[in-house]
C-alpha cells in the first residue's frame, strides 16, 4: 500500500489528470456556444499547440537547472488562473474567440513544463521512499487511465447541475488542489541534485540547440511518429486548459 510522499504524489497527479479530462470535454462545447463557428475550436487547439511544442522542445534543458517540485506547483497554479478567468470574463465582458485564445496560450505556456516536471519527479519520488519503481508507474498509469473514463463521466454531470461554464470552476479547483498536494512533497525530491548530476545540469543548456538540429534533420515521418500527441492536437489543447 502506498504512503508518504508517493500517496500525495498519485493524489496531485490524479487531481491534475482528472481537472485536464473535465475541461477536455467542457471546453469545446464552451467554445462553441459562444462563438458558434466549429472551426475555432480545431482553430484554438492549433494556436495553443504552438508554444506547447516549443517548450515541449525546451522543457527538458530547462528541468535540468530548475527545481522540479516547484514547476509542478507553479504549472497547476498558471492552469487553474487560466480556467477560472473564463467564467469571469465571461460574467463581466463575455466571452470572445480572442479571450480564448489570450487565455489558452496563459494554460499552454506552463502545460507541457508541468508535465515533464510532474514525471521527473517519479523516480525522484521512488527513491525517496524506498518503492519499486516499476509498481509505482503502474499505480501511476491504471490512475491516468481511470480519470480519462471518470473524467467525462464528470463533466456531464458538471455541466447538466451547474451549466456549462460554470463547469470550469471545478477544473481551476482541482489544478489548485494538485498545487496545493505537490507542495507538501519533500524539499529533496524536486531539487536539480537530488536526480541530476551537477555535470549534468551545467551541460543542459547546450542540449538544447543540439536537440533542435536532430529534430530538424529527422525524416517528417518520424517526427511526427515520435510525438504521438501532435498527430490529435485536440487531447494537447485540452491538458490542462484547451491541459
Amino acid at each position: 500500500m502506498f504512503k508518504g510522499a508517493v500517496l500525495r504524489y498519485l493524489i496531485s497527479d490524479a487531481l491534475s489528470m482528472l481537472g485536464n479530462s473535465i475541461a477536455g470535454v467542457v471546453l469545446p462545447l464552451v467554445l462553441l456556444a459562444r462563438t458558434g463557428d466549429v472551426l475555432a475550436a480545431g482553430s484554438l487547439a492549433l494556436i495553443c499547440a504552438v508554444p506547447q511544442f516549443v517548450f515541449g522542445l525546451l522543457g527538458g534543458a530547462v528541468l535540468d537547472r530548475v527545481d522540479r517540485k516547484l514547476v509542478c506547483v507553479v504549472s497547476d497554479l498558471v492552469s487553474a488562473l487560466s480556467i477560472a478567468l473564463l467564467p469571469i470574463v465571461d460574467e463581466v465582458w463575455g466571452l470572445s474567440f480572442g479571450w480564448f485564445v489570450a487565455l489558452g496560450l496563459l494554460g499552454a505556456v506552463g502545460d507541457v513544463p508541468g508535465m515533464t516536471a510532474r514525471d521527473a519527479l517519479l523516480p525522484a519520488v521512488c527513491r525517496h521512499e524506498g518503492v519499486d519503481l516499476q509498481r509505482f508507474v503502474g499505480a501511476s498509469q491504471s490512475l491516468a487511465s481511470l480519470t480519462t473514463i471518470a473524467g467525462p463521466a464528470a463533466a456531464a454531470l458538471l455541466m447538466g447541475a451547474l451549466g456549462d461554464i460554470d463547469a470550469l470552476w471545478v477544473t481551476a479547483a482541482c489544478s489548485c488542489l494538485a498545487s496545493a498536494v505537490s507542495a507538501t512533497l519533500p524539499r529533496e525530491v524536486g531539487a536539480v541534485s537530488a536526480a541530476v548530476p551537477a555535470d549534468t545540469a551545467d551541460a543542459s543548456a547546450d542540449s538544447a540547440p543540439t536537440g533542435f538540429s536532430a529534430l530538424a534533420a529527422a525524416p517528417p515521418r518520424r517526427c511526427w511518429d515520435s510525438s504521438p500527441s501532435t498527430a490529435y492536437p485536440t487531447s494537447v489543447a485540452a491538458r490542462r486548459w484547451a491541459r
